[in-house]
Formats: C-alpha cells, structure tokens, sequence
C-alpha cells in the first residue's frame, strides 16, 4: 500500500550561511544538466565572491533552481563537503521518519522526479524557475518506511548487476574492437584464405589467379582511359621499397600503391554562405557527418538548389565507387555509396575512390584495416594538419590479392564480422534486460505497478 506524501513533508530546505573572508579560498559547486552528477566548478579567494553564499554538506540532495527541469539535480560528494553555492542552489535534508534517504535518491533517478521538476518550473523564456510552493506541494507515493529497506536491497541488487554488466560491455566492446581489427588484419595477409590457395592455386597470366596479371590488366586499362582522354595521366608513384613491407605475402600476391589501382578526387564545397537545404530536391550533398559505419547515413540528409549543383555537378560520387574521409579525427575512413546516393555531391571533406577492377568490398576491407589505417595517421602526423592532401593518399602501400581470392576474402571476412557482431548484440540485449527490470522494480516502488 503505498501513501501520498508531499516533497515540502519530507523535503527540509537548508541554508547554512557562510561569512566570506577575502583571503580564503573556497570551493563552489555547480550541477550538470540531464542527473550526470554534482561538481566542483572552480576555486576562487573570497575577495573575488558575493557576500551571499551558503555551506553544503555531504550527503544533502541539490538541485538547480534555474535548470532543475533539465535535470540538474543530485547529491553532494565527500569530495564536496563544505563547499559553498549561490542562493539559486536549493539543497535540502531528508525526514527518514517518513522517507528513508537512500529510497529518496532512487526515486530521483526516475523520470518521476524530473516531471516534478518540470511543473514546478514556471516563468517567461529566460526566467523559468522552479517555484517553492508548486514544488513543495507535489505529491509522491511511497510504500510504508518499514517496508522501503526490501526495496533498497532489490535496487542495489540490480544495480550492482548493471555495474557489473557495463564493465563487462566496456570490455567486450575492446575486445570486440581488437578482435574485429584482428580479422581484417589477418585477412589482408592471406591468413583467412589458406585453404582456399590449396584448392586454387596460381595461374600465371590469369587475373583471377595471379595478382601480378591483375595489376598489369589494371595498368593497361587506366593507359586506355588516358589516352581515350576520359582520366588524366597521373605523376609515377614511387616503387616500394623492403622497408615499407611488413609481412611477407602468399603466393600470386602482390604490394602495390593504392593510387596504381585507382583514382582519388575530392569532393566539392558549397559556395561562402551557401545555407544547405533540409527541403528534398533532386541533389543531396553527402557530408562527412553523414559518412557512418562504412556507409550513409540517411537520417538527416541534406541538399543543395538546381543553380548550386550547376556550380559543383562534377564533383559527385558514383555507387561504384567508395568514400574516404580526408579531414579531422575521422581521416581515412571508408565506407560504400548505397544507391540513394549514385552520383550525388560530395563534400570537399571527402574524396571518392574510383575502383579498376578490383573487388570494391574488399579494397573497403583492405583500407579498413589496421595496416591502412595506421599509415593514414602515420601520413597525418607527418604534414602536421588535419586535412590529407589526396596525393598523399595514393601512396598508400597496399597488398593485392588475385580476383577471385579478393570475393573468398570477403566472403570470409563477412562471415567472421558477423560472428563478432552477434556476440556484440547477446552482451547488449543482457545489459538492455537487466536496465528494464531496474526500471520494474522502480515502478512497482513509487507507482504500485508489477
């Protein structure tokens, strides 16, 4: 049976004034929005404060009386103990006769809490506040103080589990990385195709089955391209020397340059004070933004105006190709071009990478892997800015399977991924599992339901 109590009956406002002396340096808290917690916001001499200010005490529940309806609101650390806030910090004791504390923090972490908060906070636009009596009269239902210690022996029961299970998901979420990367590492050396050699083995001047075939049929294809005047000719790249190889190859396997296999552009940007539009028109503009998990984002798509895409039209990328990201944190990601976004525009953050007869999944594989990856930041920290120049790109020291073996690779590599991605989602669905029974046995506390 659970009883009504108003939060002015259990709820004791405290303030504990402080007379500030001008040498003495005190410590003064500031709440985070959306219940992350109760801080240290800084340390300053008394000379540079207010006279009005009030001592806290560890253990006190605080709140925000400006933004308490954006869930600035919690419990004053150990750490914190004595420091000083405004008179727009509300902090408060709790009536155990009535309430215990323990099962008044819980109910704080309940979307019940911030709903009293957010009716309790009135004014216009730039001066809501949480007002005394509104919040004081709100009203809450608990289960008898006799009965409310069981309940704080299944919340710390779960919560406990939960811990456990997020450690648990920050570990596996590393392994799983490492493991990932593993795979694609071991996949550019040859390592996931051994057997597969063994029942194809290398037919020299076949393309399919040996890579130094398929790089001199890409080499005569692009020689053709230039000379119909469809690509430019580019500046030779500079043979590979023993330095630059790391690992021995298998067998019809070679090391080439990235830019001998394709051709890198960048995209376009958009004209100075150009607005992108949310408005749906013929030409989307692909941003790096949009550039997520190895493919696009449609979520929040955005597009440029007939008369802007007569300005930029050829800087657009084609579903055969792939995207790779040539600015900040995200330099050297890559990821493929659904259909929606065949021959869109491209931001000038991006370069697309137009594929000669390699397998597109593969080379996406390829350039995803740790080998790639770390020459992109080896190639980053060398210029020193973070924008890669696309010529620095093609430089890119790569190994190059036969075609065939290239769609065995993928196949495995797939196959592997998505053994890796199952076990990602079993570890969520346990942690997802034990937040919802959480969330039952705070319901059943303060709203009677089971």
């Amino acid at each position: 049976m659970l009883t009504e109590l108003k939060i002015g009956d259990f709820l004791l406002r405290k303030k504990v004034p402080v007379k500030i002396l001008p040498d003495e340096e005190y410590s003064l808290v500031t709440i985070k929005l959306y219940h992350k917690g109760v801080i240290l916001r800084e340390k300053k001499k008394g000379s540079l404060l207010g006279s009005n200010m009030y001592r806290v005490s560890a253990g006190d529940f605080i709140l925000s009386g400006i933004d308490a309806r954006n869930g600035a609101f919690g419990i004053v650390s150990e750490e914190l103990e004595g420091a000083i806030v405004t008179n727009d910090f509300w902090y408060f004791d709790v009536d155990e006769s009535k309430v215990k504390r323990d099962f008044f923090y819980w109910l704080t972490t309940t979307p019940l809490f911030l709903d009293a908060c957010q009716k309790s906070s009135k004014g216009e636009t730039q001066r809501i506040r949480l007002q005394k009596n509104l919040f004081n009269e709100f009203v809450f239902h608990f289960p008898p103080v006799e009965e409310q210690d069981s309940f704080l022996q299944s919340f710390g029961s779960i919560d406990k589990s939960l811990s456990t299970l997020k450690k648990e998901t920050t570990n596996q979420s590393t392994y799983l990385t490492k493991l990932r990367q593993a795979i694609l590492q071991e996949a550019i050396e040859g390592k996931l195709t051994a057997d597969w050699r063994k029942e194809n083995p290398v037919c020299k001047g076949d393309p399919d089955y040996d890579a130094q075939a398929l790089l001199e049929k890409i080499k005569a294809e692009k020689e053709k391209l230039i000379q119909e005047g469809k690509i430019k000719k580019q500046k030779p790249l500079a043979p590979i020397k023993a330095e630059e190889v790391p690992f021995d190859l298998p067998e019809g396997w070679v090391w080439t340059r990235l830019g001998e296999i394709s051709e890198i552009k960048g995209g376009k940007r958009v004209a100075n004070g150009y607005k992108l539009l949310k408005e749906p028109t013929p030409h989307i503009y692909i941003r790096v933004s949009d550039m997520k998990n190895g493919t696009i984002d449609e979520s929040d798509i955005h597009y440029i105006d007939e008369q802007m895409f007569q300005k930029i039209k050829q800087y657009t990328i084609s579903k055969d190709d792939l995207y790779m990201t040539i600015v900040g944190a995200t330099i050297g990601k890559c990821g493929l071009v659904p259909e929606k976004f065949d021959n869109m525009n491209l931001t000038e953050n991006a370069a697309k990478i137009i594929i000669h007869k390699v397998n597109k999944k593969h080379l996406l594989q390829l350039l995803s892997s740790p080998f790639c990856q770390n020459q992109f930041v080896d190639k980053t920290k060398q210029v020193g800015v973070q924008k890669m120049a696309l010529n620095r790109f093609s430089t890119t020291n790569i190994s190059l399977p036969p075609l065939s073996e290239q769609q065995a690779i993928v196949d495995r590599v797939e196959k592997l991924l998505s053994m890796v991605d199952d076990l990602e989602k079993q570890v969520s669905e346990r942690k997802e599992q034990a937040e919802q029974l959480m969330q039952a046995v705070l319901r059943e506390a303060f709203e009677g339901e089971s």
